[in-house]
């Protein structure tokens, strides 16, 4: 009588180890890190089996996908990671490294305000650490203040609080030298009609200047120029020298002709120098190559800029502390001691 009902159990069993794979791997499909896994069916055939002959039936088997590559999407964490390849994030559970280590893909790190401190001014700050979801903290070598990173030394708690790269006094600014911008100008436009596109670059002092780009389209086939109204200005006071006038034309800032593709030529530059509002000098190099003038309509996709702002160790300006808008990662490829190069100056992530 057992032998009756042994097939059809371990077949059930088998089913609701498949079911429960299938269920598991739905509801993780958004948690970062997640291996899926799968069941297979093995079939079981006994001569024996206690007392009972010609049992028969199967068995699950659950295969992890431990080493296959999931799925990696965009974020508006300026802080989430994602490794492409064999690679795991070191974590420790206490800030000074001496709790336990643990090994995850999950790369979605948050700010965690850690001890209080003193800076050598006497101000008290609390140190920053880059931390996942169960607050344990990331890894890494640090580098020092020239961006050359020892890969010999002993990992440690990653720190992003200004005080973590100051080797005496507050962490300098720097302005911004370059900047790009990708749009479309439409091939269509009537003469002397115009486009704006805006953006934004560092001063000196790390001061975000605000900026527009006017494209006005001149008489010539496809030639278009470019002018540049600083913050607080309108666009006929920088056009017009005798503004409120308006009846003598300045120069512009550069003049482009595109080809019968609607394209540029690769590389091509413009000086930008302007006094902003608030009187300080700001020059940048302006690269244009990813501006077209094809088609009907309007497209504004993105204004680039280099350079690190002053820090800061509040989580509002994290996103000017890792070279303009966007975390740059850059990936070595040796395996065993692969690296993630962060922010491309300040720290790296050792990889197991």
């Amino acid at each position: 009588m057992y032998g009756a009902f042994t097939a059809p159990i371990l077949g059930m069993l088998a089913q609701t180890s498949a079911f429960g794979s299938i269920s598991q791997n739905i509801s993780n499909m958004n948690t970062g890190g997640y291996k899926a896994h799968d069941t297979k069916f093995s079939t079981i055939l006994a001569t024996t089996y206690s007392n009972n002959r010609d049992i028969g039936g199967l068995t699950a088997n659950t295969r992890n996908f431990i080493e296959q590559q999931g799925r990696i999407i965009s974020s508006t964490n300026n802080l989430d990671l994602a490794i492409s390849g064999k690679g795991l994030y070191i974590l420790n559970t206490e800030s000074d490294g001496s709790g336990d280590t643990f090994y995850t893909r999950d790369g979605g790190f948050s700010v965690n305000a850690g001890d209080e401190a003193t800076d050598a001014d006497n101000n008290t700050y609390n140190e920053s650490y880059i931390t996942d979801k169960n607050g344990y903290f990331l890894q890494g070598w640090v580098a020092d203040g020239t961006g050359e990173v020892t890969p010999s030394s002993t990992t440690s708690s990653l720190r992003i609080d200004s005080q973590a790269f100051n080797t005496g006094g507050a962490a300098d600014a720097a302005a911004s030298t370059t900047a790009s911008i990708a749009a479309n100008l439409p091939a269509t436009t009537s003469i002397d009609g115009t486009y704006t596109t805006k953006g934004s670059v560092f001063d000196s002092a790390g001061t975000s200047q605000s900026l527009e780009l006017v494209w006005e389209r001149n008489e010539a086939s496809q030639e278009w120029d470019l002018w540049v109204v600083p913050d607080g200005s309108t666009f006929n006071q920088i056009k017009f020298t005798d503004y409120p006038s308006n009846t003598t034309e300045a120069s512009p800032t550069a003049t482009y002709t595109f080809s019968s593709t609607g394209g540029l030529p690769d590389n091509t530059t413009t000086t930008v120098s302007y006094t902003a509002s608030d009187s300080t000098a700001v020059s940048f190099t302006l690269d244009v190559s990813d501006i077209t003038s094809i088609g009907s309509e309007f497209l504004y996709f993105d204004f680039q800029k280099d350079e690190l702002t002053q820090l800061s160790d509040n989580e509002e300006s994290i996103v000017d502390l890792f070279w303009s808008t966007d975390i740059d990662v850059l990936v070595a490829s040796k395996y065993n001691d692969k690296i993630i190069i962060f922010s491309k100056i300040w720290f790296i992530l050792l990889l197991r």
